[in-house]
């Protein structure tokens, strides 16, 4: 609520600065804040008359303590309810009355009638100003005097249908209002009101803001005094054509009126008015129906005929406005029940064209799962391909290699067979055959064939799978690893495995070509496998794969 308060004296503040521009919207969104928040007003007001009423229970007979909290409920209810302010003020005039005290008595028949002439009950108006003697009033009470009869006169003149009884109330009203001036001190906030009216009426605007700045001075902002002065100030404002500025006055008064749970808001159905003759027909509706809840809640007749020709005219064009909108929206409603029935059909096509593709999508599915497991088994028998087509390169190799080293032996023993033909040949025209037969010599031709039969294995084998031995002992533990003599290129376990590597597993050959017996083989064999660190069916496998991609390559 600070907040909101700030907001309006910068307002306030701002609307005096040179070049200043009334924001309107904000005007109109603080009146629609207050208008939002109308109950916690009204509970403040309702408070507060709570309290007085407590008080004035424990008041009892005190009569000068009654009379005061009759006269605080009258003030409290007089902008709030007009029936309950009477009430109170007629219980002060009974009071005053069997207390025989005139100046109460006549101070409350001012009141009183100032009252009645607001609610536009003229004739008991001024049958209460004709009960006060004039020439008895006391001093203090001249001015309440000339200002009740001036607002009871006026009121009546200006309310009037009739011109000749218009223009006698009217100079009447006139007459008090001289007397009134004579009296007022010339700096009070009502001689300044008087003054800005009379410059209003001669059409000097720019002196009535002036004399309205001065009355700003000294009322405080939220208050009634101070929506007072705002209306009278849109007021001037209307005299020189500003229509922004008058509604944004008006729109301060309102905002003032409402936070204060003031229901004789003539600021806010004036603004409403404005507002619908301009065409912001939901915009007035708003706050004349605000305002006129409050009128009916004030229960003043008068009020009630001054809203009653606005509310009537805002509520038939806010109907008007209602029926074109409902066309409109009647239109909308056959455009979309249109738009929908072709949504229908768009949703139903939608979804048989997503059944065909669901169904093509499970067909390419059931298609791409075929093809993957073609894909798979092509895979693997390429793969099989690849590993007989390297088992081929490395048969293929092997035979090359060795057909080229059979070749050359073969060339080699023919040329030693002759030499041996012709040596027998010799020490048999010698007549020595007999003892060189016999002679170690032939024993040790016999070993070192075989010698040279080895080496030109090994040689051989160790050109196909030079890596042989290395890995060989990488598949035998580190104290079963073998490592050939100085003068030998494999031993005879590395040999008999070559022998596996180049796919004679036949141990009685292995045996015919180490010329070891098939026993000794099997021994071999069963050695080196229980040195293995890997399984013993799975040892002479790997043996077969070592070297095979060199063989590839090479």
């Amino acid at each position: 609520m600070k907040n909101r308060l700030l907001v309006i004296l910068f307002l306030f503040a701002m609307a005096f600065r040179p070049g200043y521009a009334a924001d309107l919207d904000s005007v109109y969104r603080a009146l629609d804040s207050a208008i939002k928040n109308k109950l916690i007003y009204d509970a403040r007001r309702e408070a507060k008359i709570a309290t007085l009423k407590n008080l004035l229970q424990k008041a009892g007979r005190d009569y000068g303590r009654t009379f005061y909290l009759n006269d605080q409920l009258s003030e409290t209810y007089k902008a709030y309810r007009y029936d309950s302010a009477a009430i109170y003020l007629n219980r002060n005039l009974d009071l005053a009355q069997k207390h025989n005290d005139i100046y109460r008595l006549d101070q409350t028949k001012l009141k009183l009638a100032y009252t009645f002439a607001s609610a536009g009950m003229y004739l008991e108006a001024v049958n209460l100003i004709g009960m006060i003697n004039r020439s008895k009033l006391s001093p203090d009470l001249v001015v309440d005097y000339y200002s009740a009869c001036n607002h009871t006169y006026g009121e009546q003149g200006h309310y009037t249908q009739d011109r000749r009884t218009n223009q006698y109330y009217s100079r009447l009203a006139q007459n008090y209002k001289d007397s009134l001036m004579s009296v007022l001190p010339h700096g009070s906030q009502l001689y300044l009101s008087f003054r800005e009216t009379d410059a209003w009426n001669i059409k000097k605007f720019d002196e009535a803001l002036r004399l309205n700045s001065m009355q700003m001075k000294g009322v405080k902002p939220n208050t009634p005094e101070y929506s007072i002065v705002c209306y009278f100030r849109s007021v001037d404002y209307k005299g020189k054509g500003d229509v922004k500025m008058e509604k944004y006055w008006l729109g301060l008064s309102a905002i003032c009126d409402v936070k204060q749970a003031v229901k004789d808001q003539a600021s806010l159905w004036t603004l409403a008015d404005m507002l619908a003759q301009e065409g912001d027909i939901e915009r007035s509706y708003r706050y004349i129906r605000f305002s006129w809840d409050g009128t009916r809640f004030y229960n003043a007749p008068l009020r009630n005929l001054q809203s009653s020709g606005v509310l009537s005219m805002i509520d038939h064009n806010y109907q008007l406005m209602t029926e074109k909108q409902n066309t409109r929206l009647r239109d909308y409603l056959l455009l979309i029940s249109g738009l929908t029935f072709l949504l229908i059909i768009a949703i139903g096509y939608v979804y048989v064209q997503m059944k065909h593709l669901a169904m093509a999508r499970n067909n390419l599915h059931v298609a791409n799962s075929h093809l993957i497991d073609l894909n798979a088994r092509l895979k693997k028998t390429v793969q099989s391909l690849n590993k007989s087509n390297a088992q081929l390169l490395d048969s293929n190799k092997i035979k090359e290699v060795y057909i080229g080293r059979f070749l050359t032996l073969c060339s080699f023993y023919i040329d030693k067979l002759d030499s041996f033909r012709n040596t027998v040949i010799k020490k048999a025209k010698g007549g020595q055959l007999s003892d060189y037969l016999s002679s170690n010599k032939m024993q040790s031709l016999k070993e070192q064939d075989l010698t040279d039969l080895f080496r030109n294995f090994d040689h051989a084998f160790l050109c196909l799978v030079p890596n042989f031995i290395e890995e060989f002992n990488k598949l035998l533990k580190p104290e079963a690893r073998m490592v050939p003599d100085k003068d030998e290129l494999l031993n005879t376990e590395l040999r008999l495995f070559a022998l596996i590597r180049l796919g004679v597993e036949d141990s009685s050959k292995i045996a015919e070509f180490l010329h070891y017996s098939v026993n000794t083989i099997y021994n071999y064999r069963a050695k080196v496998k229980n040195a293995s660190i890997i399984s013993r069916d799975d040892f002479e496998k790997r043996v077969k794969e070592i070297g095979r991609g060199n063989i590839e390559k090479s």
